[in-house]
């Protein structure tokens, strides 16, 4: 969850806010909780100047952004704004909400004609404990109970990596062997790689085996996790990520545990019979299959559904995905009895079924429906 923290006027409230900040911070290494830590409030303010219009777009509520530069975490900026109406009506204001409980802007009331400018007084505090870059917050001045302009303040933040996610849980399938996972984190221009340290947070026997890279580019920390990891039980710990030149570290709880594989339902094929325009209706036999994956979501992530590949002796068979309202429901497998009829002799009445995922791979043999076999010995006699 994305939270803004600002400083006021009162040098009252900036204390307490730090109070607060330091009841957040954990010094207990055995404490899991994610956090972005940086450096303590500024004491010496930094001062922005910045000139903007506002008006000259043809909707009721005149809305202007102002960009505040770039800045360290947990700076305190006194800001300067001239914003200039370019629009052919006055704007007035008798009050100002913002959109950030610290976030102090005067005057509180005022006026902008045509083509004149207004000076406001804004004072903010950066965030300290960011999860993304660029930073914004928004104050919208209202005439009455009717709002008449919208600024939103736009500041980027220097010095700072951290993780998109609050927390995660890597279930690794049986039978995976060696599992690769990602995980995104965000940076700052300055940031590079070379001043970027990560890792986990306490060593273990457990995490020594996992090894943990980095993508710069891409900005991502990718896992290799060997499924053996897992032999005693889940492992909880949590990942960190340092900007060595600035300090400023975010640590991420992470779980990783065991989940089954795919697998799919039935148990066993049960085809029935059905025939269309061109085809008799007893050369042709359907089945329904469902694909089953435990963990959907990562399903989703990672380009859909896993793909269901059947065969009877050796032979593929048709298979077709049939979803409602945009999600899959089932595959439909088709066998032409003329393959069953064409069988060897010590044929079994089974198909082989390949599952196969972005990141894992099952092949399971299902038994064929007896109503097929009963179908065959109806033509052919007994089996």
């Amino acid at each position: 969850m994305f939270i803004f923290t600002c400083s006021t006027l009162r040098r009252t409230t900036s204390l307490v806010l730090l109070i607060v900040g330091s009841f957040c911070v954990a010094d207990d290494p055995g404490q899991l909780m994610n956090e972005n830590r940086g450096p303590l409030v500024r004491k010496d303010p930094i001062k922005v100047v910045n000139n903007t219009d506002i008006g000259g777009d043809s909707g009721t509520l005149a809305r202007c952004e102002i960009d505040l530069g770039e800045h360290p975490p947990a700076a305190l900026l006194h800001c300067i704004v001239t914003i200039r109406n370019v629009g052919n009506r006055m704007l007035r204001f008798s009050r100002v909400e913002s959109g950030c409980a610290g976030l102090s802007v005067a005057p509180a009331k005022g006026e902008i004609s045509s083509g004149e400018s207004l000076t406001f007084r804004l004072q903010i505090e950066t965030v300290q404990r960011p999860t993304r870059v660029v930073q914004t917050a928004t104050f919208t001045c209202h005439d009455d109970a009717i709002p008449s302009m919208s600024v939103k303040l736009r500041y980027g933040l220097t010095g700072v990596v951290g993780f998109t996610a609050s927390d995660v849980h890597v279930r690794v399938p049986e039978g995976a062997g060696d599992y690769f996972t990602e995980l995104s984190f965000f940076a700052d221009r300055s940031s590079v790689v070379d001043l970027i340290d990560f890792g986990f947070a306490r060593k273990t026997d457990s995490t020594d085996q996992i090894d943990v890279s980095i993508d710069e580019h891409e900005k991502k920390l990718r896992l290799k996790i060997p499924e053996s990891v897992l032999q005693r039980g889940a492992v909880f710990n949590e990942l960190f990520i340092k900007n060595i030149e600035t300090g400023h570290i975010s640590t991420l709880p992470v779980t990783i545990s065991k989940r089954s594989a795919i697998s799919i339902f039935p148990k066993k094929l049960r085809f029935i019979r059905h025939g269309d325009e061109t085809a008799n209706q007893d050369d042709i036999v359907s089945a329904a299959v469902m694909v089953l994956d435990l963990n959907q979501k990562q399903s989703a992530e990672e380009g859909g559904p896993a793909l269901l590949k059947v065969s009877y002796c050796d032979q593929p068979l048709k298979t077709v995905i049939v979803g409602r309202n945009g999600q899959l429901t089932h595959y439909s497998v088709d066998l032409p009895m003329e393959l069953v009829r064409s069988a060897p002799a010590d044929r079994r009445f089974e198909c082989r079924c390949e599952i196969s995922g972005v990141k894992n791979r099952r092949v399971v043999t299902l038994p064929v429906s007896q109503d097929v076999v009963r179908y065959i010995s109806e033509v052919e006699g007994d089996l």
